[in-house]
């Protein structure tokens, strides 16, 4: 299942801009961005004015 899509990095703003995310609850589709803080990803998906942003880590594996 593929939940991002159209992903373009911005190097002025050093983030993904102009790409759009899946809820894969929903079904529905949303703009996003995102951009890398220490050692998380940051992930923001818009719906109009409103937003909502998560933070993304990576798994670890024993």
């Amino acid at each position: 299942m593929i939940i991002i899509t159209d992903v373009e990095f911005d190097e002025k703003d050093q983030e993904w801009e102009g790409c759009e995310i899946l809820d894969p609850d929903s079904g529905q589709t949303y703009d996003c961005e995102m951009w890398l803080d220490i050692g998380q990803l940051n992930v923001r998906g818009y719906l109009s004015l409103f937003f909502r942003t998560q933070i993304w880590v990576r798994a670890t594996t024993n």
